[in-house]
């Protein structure tokens, strides 16, 4: 004979008639209650007769039970939920409970456990305004019903027997306590069921969007990596100005894509901080060589006023430090029409200040909180014709709270405002040994590279933006084309594409591991269209030795050739 699963059944039987996903929270506890309310209600009736309440008595009880749970059902039916709440909480809780303590033994029978379950309940049951009232007459009620017990004992219809007194505290203390149990259960149970689907949402969000950054990076990597290829060709003036223009226009786009998926990172939780040795100087230097740029095609000024004591070399995340003040440099002469831009730098004792002021539109005083809001576009009447996603600040301050920093905001509308960033300061040893930077010069004629890609035109820009070192890569279309080609060439480096068909670059990775000893040890780095997982730790857990995210800057290329090639390729 078959075992029959009881848990099974309950909990399907509960997925079908009370926690529909086609229902509210508040109805499926609803439901709950009514059922709950029904079962121990004429249980609680049923009990009473036996200890010998009248039939009349009984029947009222029974009915009232059986009446609150039909409206109730009735008022669903019509999608009247409040309404049916309250009926239902009305002739349950204010009228067969009362009713029941006068006929049913009063202050020293059980029924004082339901007046507890009756407050339970109307917590449960109401959100909005309606609960105070509700608390308020139910404590009334309650407190009536002592008064009546204590003034006027003879209304009150006492126990025939002491057995009869123990059973009744018995029965009330099981129903009330086996009633709060099933609805703090059913919590539980419902809260596990809510988790795993917001577990799956999020994991396949997740995939989405590893997905959609590696669909969208991949055709960027394309048209960035062949614009820095033309851009070395002998150009004229006119053709170089619309390469540059296409340049940024390319970038600008990039960074919109770039700020939807950091805004998904940090939703997700999957923002990684990766502290490093960096040039604070040369940093700042770019930021303002880059803003200027932008400046000019809107003839705007922009001042520097970087203090000498800055330390050059400092400890912490520099691409998120960038992005940081980027986004604010970026905003400031996005809504700055005429005037200038002044950014700031310097060193406090334990933290670095970084100030961008403009001479913009400003934020009115009444939209400053919402100014780091996800999505929000202040003054779209004044803003129109401004490009943006609504992400950049939102974005800015959660980098900033994840690099242990502040952002804070002054402004006066129509004349400006001034962004405040503070970050920790750690300073590096390298202040007085200087690191060693890129040299963009160096060449690699006979280094021998491999690039596995399943993209032609990926490999196409790869072999371009090889060719300025002098390095001519030999190419694969897939993980098994790469495997041909290792087992005939020891290579001194291979640029592996993470997402492939088939073979992917992990499985192409870790077989290449195993040909041999100089395999094992070979620098094999990952590129990735997926931002989703960008942290240096993540990629050498799977086996690569670096990675370079697409599309692929050329300043991080040529640091990657020189920490990975051997010197005497070099």
């Amino acid at each position: 004979m078959a075992k029959i699963n009881w848990q099974k059944k309950i909990e399907n039987f509960a997925l079908t008639y009370i926690a529909r996903s086609d229902s509210p929270l508040a109805v499926q506890l609803g439901i709950l209650i009514c059922i709950l309310a029904l079962l121990g209600g004429l249980l609680a009736a049923a009990i009473k007769l036996l200890e010998g309440v009248s039939m009349v008595s009984g029947i009222i009880m029974a009915s009232s039970i059986l009446i609150a749970g039909f409206l109730y059902f009735v008022c669903l039916k019509y999608k009247q939920y409040k309404l049916g709440t309250v009926l239902c909480y009305f002739f349950g809780c204010m009228v067969c409970i009362p009713f029941t303590f006068i006929v049913g033994g009063g202050i020293s029978s059980g029924l004082i456990a339901y007046f507890v379950l009756a407050l339970v309940l109307a917590f449960l049951m109401f959100h909005d305004r309606t609960l105070i009232p509700i608390i308020i007459i139910e404590i009334t009620i309650f407190l009536s019903c002592i008064a009546i017990s204590y003034y006027y004992p003879s209304m009150i219809q006492r126990p025939s027997s002491n057995f009869i007194l123990h059973l009744d505290n018995i029965q009330g203390v099981l129903i009330c306590g086996l009633f709060i149990g099933g609805l703090i259960k059913f919590q539980i149970w419902l809260y596990g069921k809510e988790k795993e689907k917001a577990d799956e949402a999020s994991k396949a969000k997740a995939n989405f969007l590893a997905t959609m950054s590696h669909e969208i990076r991949t055709p960027m990597n394309a048209i960035i990596g062949f614009q820095e290829a033309i851009l070395r060709e002998p150009l004229s003036d006119k053709q170089k100005k619309y390469m540059e223009n296409l340049r940024m226009s390319s970038f600008a786009l990039l960074d919109i894509v770039n700020n939807i998926l950091d805004f998904s990172k940090i939703d997700a939780g999957s923002m990684v901080v990766t502290n490093s040795v960096f040039n604070l100087h040369q940093l700042l230097e770019n930021l303002a060589a880059v803003t200027e740029v932008a400046a000019k095609e809107k003839a705007l000024e922009v001042k520097t006023n970087f203090a000498s004591s800055l330390p050059e070399y400092i400890v912490g995340d520099e691409s998120k430090t960038r992005q940081i003040l980027n986004n604010i440099l970026s905003n400031a002469i996005k809504y700055t029409l005429a005037g200038s831009i002044t950014f700031s730098a310097k060193a406090l004792d334990t933290e670095l200040s970084f100030e961008i002021a403009d001479t913009g539109i400003g934020i009115r005083e009444e939209d400053m909180s919402r100014i780091f809001l996800p999505f929000e576009q202040l003054d779209l009447r004044k803003n129109k014709g401004i490009i943006g996603t609504g992400l950049g600040l939102a974005i800015t301050q959660k980098l900033c709270a994840a690099l242990g920093g502040s952002i804070e905001l002054e402004s006066v509308y129509g004349k400006g405002s001034v962004f405040t960033v503070t970050l920790p300061l750690i300073i590096s040893e390298l202040t007085k040994a200087k690191k060693a930077e890129p040299d963009e010069a160096f060449r690699a004629p006979n280094a021998k590279v491999l690039v596995v890609d399943d993209v032609d035109i990926n490999l196409m820009v790869a072999e371009a933006m090889l060719e300025v070192y002098e390095i001519k890569p030999d190419l694969a279309l897939s993980g098994k084309a790469a495997l041909e080609k290792a087992a005939s060439t020891e290579y001194d480096l291979i640029f592996m594409d993470q997402m492939m068909p088939g073979m992917d670059g992990i499985e192409t990775t870790a077989r290449l591991r195993q040909i041999n000893d100089h395999y094992a040890r070979l620098p094999i780095v990952a590129l990735t269209a997926n931002v989703m997982n960008t942290s240096g730790e993540y990629f050498k857990g799977l086996g690569f030795s670096a990675f370079l995210s697409k599309p692929i800057e050329a300043e991080k290329l040529t640091k990657c050739l020189q920490d990975c090639l051997p010197a005497e390729r070099v």
